[in-house]
């Protein structure tokens, strides 16, 4: 008696599903995939930076530099003359202040509006086997809102990068050059620096 009731609610449970032994429709992922690219070289880096921002994805922008005191390759950025005369306090700029920068600059750009970092020129390339000196103009777009402060940033970044332990490369120093009359990447950090 028992055995037949068993069958029977088999019998139902497989009569009520259309097609009981059918692969299911697949999920969407729960979380989005960023563009991330193993950095084995340091092109690679200043493709992780673009990626970085247009995604808004300030743990990849951080992942792009490297901070090994050990191999003396402790972060560095050393601003613009003219923004370090009148911010002495960018020359003691920190990785942490970086990390607060960027994950301000995000908050502040509303969803809907423009965020870019784009590196249009290439000014000079040395490579050797663990490290590698690129100059490059770079073009920040912030659609932030505030008129009180820049949406355009402009000059040329000499980004001193070493592969690290791992074998992936990274910046440890970032020596910034004003090249316009647009605000530099030193003026920007000098504004939200100046508040932190």
């Amino acid at each position: 008696m028992r055995n037949s009731v068993i069958i029977g609610l088999l019998i139902v449970c497989i009569l009520a599903c259309e097609h009981p032994f059918s692969a299911r429709h697949p999920e969407t992922p729960s979380t989005s995939q960023s563009l991330w690219i193993p950095p084995h070289t340091p092109e690679d880096v200043v493709t992780n930076l673009i990626y970085a921002v247009q995604e808004r994805h300030s743990e990849n922008y951080m992942r792009c530099f490297l901070d090994d005191p050990e191999a003396s390759r402790a972060y560095h950025f050393e601003p613009d003359p003219e923004a370090a005369a009148l911010y002495p306090f960018l020359h003691q700029w920190t990785l942490e202040q970086e990390e607060n920068m960027i994950q301000e600059t995000f908050s502040l750009v509303p969803v809907d509006s423009g965020l870019s970092l784009q590196f249009p020129v290439q000014v000079r390339e040395v490579i050797s086997a663990d490290s590698a000196v690129l100059v490059r103009q770079y073009r920040w777009v912030i659609r932030h809102g505030n008129p009180a402060m820049p949406e355009v940033l402009e000059g040329h970044a000499e980004m001193r990068m070493a592969e690290g332990t791992l074998g992936e490369w990274g910046i440890y120093q970032w020596i910034d050059f004003s090249i316009s009359e647009l605000p530099s990447a030193s003026d920007w950090k000098a504004a939200l620096g100046a508040t932190q």
